[in-house]
């Protein structure tokens, strides 16, 4: 009555019931249910977005993988290189306004004190293209307006993508090495119209 809704049916009691919970999940910085890996990285925009990082590890922990690279004069070869997969989960947690991720080169700072190092996603072997998956681990492809936009992915209010990309983690044979090496890596995005950095540190592996 009056333009009031009733919230006591059964679909605005459920819709009542489930922002209660995303905000509980909110500040508890729980993970979405994808994926049984173990999070490595980890970050959150209080009511805004929160984001995690897995590794995929296999069974003797090696990180070295055939990979195709571009020879001066145009022919390619293939090398064996330390490659770390990395699956990014970005959840939009509390902004109205959909989140949108930018088109991006990724890479994973690796600096110390001594010096600067940033290891780079792999952009010339198509077997390691970067890709963008839903939460229900199905390929997203950007819009033809997100294209223009220059846009990876958008994301409505609570809603998760997972970013799957392959990083070249020079010196690190092991993904233990690479835990214990690597910094962050940061996503650009925008909000509300502004782009801003999210920086995603990774836990020290002990």
């Amino acid at each position: 009555v009056n333009g009031r809704k009733n919230f006591f049916d059964d679909n605005n009691e459920q819709e009542v019931d489930s922002l209660v919970l995303y905000r509980k999940m909110d500040a508890a910085n729980v993970k979405p249910v994808i994926g049984s890996l173990p999070i490595i990285a980890e970050t959150r925009m209080e009511n805004k977005i929160s984001a995690w990082v897995n590794i995929i590890e296999r069974s003797n922990g090696e990180t070295y993988r055939s990979v195709q690279q571009l020879n001066e004069n145009g022919s390619t070869r293939f090398s064996s290189l330390p490659v770390a997969e990395l699956r990014l989960f970005i959840q939009n947690t509390g902004c109205s306004n959909a989140i949108r991720i930018k088109e991006q080169s990724i890479f994973v700072d690796a600096s110390t004190r001594r010096r600067g190092e940033e290891w780079q996603e792999i952009t010339h072997d198509a077997r390691f293209e970067k890709r963008v998956l839903d939460s229900q681990e199905v390929p997203i492809s950007p819009s033809e307006k997100e294209k223009e936009n220059n846009m990876m992915v958008t994301l409505p209010l609570y809603k998760t993508a997972t970013i799957v990309v392959f990083v070249h983690c020079k010196g690190c044979s092991t993904t233990s090495k690479f835990q214990r090496r690597a910094n962050f890596t940061k996503v650009y995005l925008q909000m509300n119209g502004i782009t801003i950095p999210l920086v995603i540190p990774f836990f020290r592996d002990s």
